[in-house]
C-alpha cells in the first residue's frame, strides 16, 4: 500500500512538472449549478408557484377592470389597491419565473407554463363567475396529467452555465447550425410578412417563437450565470454575461412585439393555444440543441416527456377552444347601454392587453351593425297607384 501511495504521489508529480514545462495550464473544474439533487425540483416547483401567482394578478387586476367597466369605481383603476397588488404580484412572478431558469433547464421549465393559461381559466369561473363549459372542466386535469409526465421523466441533467462553457458551447459546431437555420428561418418569414403582405397568425406566431428560443436561450444562461455568482463563484465580470443579458432583452421585446400584432390582427382565442405550441417546440429544441439537455437520456423518458407535452397542448386547446364564440356575462348583463365601457372590463381570460379586447368588441358591433336589416318600406303596388289616380 505505501509503495502503491508513493508511486501515485510521484506520477502526479511528474505530471505537473510535465505540464510547468510545457506550458500547458492545470485543469481547473468547471463550476455548475449547485451540487443539488433537489435543484431541479425546486427549479420546476418555482416555476409551477409563479405561473400560478401570474395568473392570480391577472384575474386580479381583471376585476378591477370589470369594477371600473360597470362604473363602480370613483377613481381611476391604477390608483386602485387591488389592481396595484396585482402588479407586484406581477412583477414577482415574473422575477422567479427567471429565477427558476438558473436551478431547471428549458425543456422541463418551457412546457409548464400550460400552467398559467389554464389556472386564468379556473380563477374566471371561480371569481368572476363566468361560464364553465365541459371543455374547460377537462382541460385543467389534462394538463396537470401531462405535467406530472414532464416532470417525472424530463432527463435529470447538471446545469453547466459557468461562462466558460456557454463561450464553448457558442463556438461550437451545433449551435453554429442552429444559429444558422433560425436565422434563415426567421429572414424568410419577416420577407413575406413584411414585403408580400402575407397575413397569416401562423407566419407571425413562427416569428415570435424564432426570437423566444433566442431569449429563453439567453435567459438560460444569464440566470445561470446568476445563481453561480450568488453560490460564490463570480461570472459577472466575463462580457459573455453582457452579452447574452443584451440579447435576452432585445430577443424578449421584439417577440413581444410580434406577439402584440398577432393578438390586434386575429384576436387572443386563436393566438394563445398557437402561440403555446410554437414556443414550447423551439424553446425545447433550443435546450435539446444549444445547451443537450436530451444527452444521456433513455428513449422510453423521451417518449413519455413528449407524450406529456402533448397532453399538455390537447389541455391548452381544450381550455381555449371556441373561447370568443361564448358569449360574456359581463356583456349580455346590459348590452344596450355600455358596451363600450364593458369592453375595457376585459371578458376574455386569455387575453394579452385589454386594448385587444376594445378592438375585438367594435368588430363585433360593425358586423352586428352590418348584417343587420333595415325596417321594410311599405310600397303600393302599382295597380293600387294607378287605381289612386283615377279616383282623383
Amino acid at each position: 500500500m505505501e509503495k502503491t501511495a508513493q508511486l501515485t504521489l510521484t506520477t502526479n508529480t511528474s505530471v505537473s512538472h510535465v505540464r510547468a514545462m510545457t506550458g500547458e495550464a492545470a485543469e481547473a473544474p468547471t463550476p455548475t449549478a449547485p451540487a443539488d439533487e433537489w435543484n431541479q425540483v425546486i427549479g420546476c416547483l418555482l416555476i409551477v408557484c409563479c405561473n400560478l401567482l401570474l395568473s392570480g394578478a391577472f384575474s386580479l387586476q381583471k376585476s378591477v377592470h370589470v369594477r371600473a367597466g360597470l362604473g363602480k369605481c370613483a377613481h381611476p383603476y391604477a390608483t386602485s389597491p387591488a389592481w396595484r397588488l396585482g402588479l407586484v404580484l406581477m412583477v414577482l412572478g415574473e422575477t422567479g419565473s427567471f429565477v427558476a431558469y438558473g436551478f431547471a433547464p428549458i425543456i422541463l421549465l418551457a412546457p409548464v407554463a400550460a400552467i398559467s393559461i389554464v389556472a386564468s381559466s379556473v380563477l374566471g369561473a371561480v371569481f368572476m363567475k363566468e361560464c364553465v363549459r365541459p371543455f374547460d372542466a377537462a382541460g385543467p386535469v389534462v394538463v396537470v396529467v401531462g405535467v406530472y409526465l414532464i416532470g417525472a421523466f424530463t432527463p435529470n441533467t447538471a446545469l453547466e452555465l459557468s461562462a466558460a462553457v456557454l463561450v464553448q458551447r457558442l463556438v461550437g459546431w451545433q449551435c453554429l447550425l442552429y444559429v444558422s437555420v433560425e436565422m434563415v428561418a426567421f429572414c424568410l418569414l419577416l420577407y413575406f410578412y413584411r414585403h408580400r403582405g402575407v397575413q397569416s397568425v401562423l407566419m407571425v406566431l413562427a416569428l415570435a417563437a424564432l426570437l423566444g428560443s433566442v431569449a429563453v436561450i439567453s435567459m438560460q444562461g444569464v440566470a445561470g450565470m446568476l445563481v453561480l455568482s450568488v453560490a460564490g463563484s463570480m461570472q459577472l465580470t466575463y462580457p459573455i454575461f453582457y452579452v447574452l443579458l443584451v440579447t435576452m432583452m432585445s430577443s424578449a421585446f421584439f417577440q413581444a412585439d410580434f406577439l402584440w400584432q398577432a393578438t390586434e390582427q386575429f384576436g387572443s382565442t386563436r393566438v394563445i393555444p398557437i402561440n403555446y405550441i410554437f414556443s414550447t417546440i423551439s424553446s425545447v429544441a433550443a435546450g435539446g440543441i444549444f445547451y443537450q439537455q436530451f444527452r444521456g437520456a433513455a428513449l422510453l423518458n423521451v417518449l413519455l416527456y413528449i407524450l406529456g407535452c402533448l397532453l399538455c397542448a390537447l389541455g391548452v386547446l381544450l381550455v381555449t377552444r371556441n373561447r370568443g364564440k361564448t358569449p360574456s356575462p359581463f356583456l349580455t348583463a346590459d348590452f344596450t347601454g355600455a358596451t363600450a365601457g364593458l369592453a375595457a372590463a376585459t371578458p376574455d381570460p386569455f387575453a394579452f392587453s385589454y386594448r385587444t379586447l376594445v378592438k375585438e368588441e367594435r368588430e363585433r358591433e360593425q358586423q352586428m351593425a352590418a348584417t343587420s336589416l333595415p325596417p321594410p318600406e311599405f310600397v303600393l303596388p302599382p295597380t293600387a297607384g294607378a287605381y289612386c289616380s283615377t279616383r282623383h
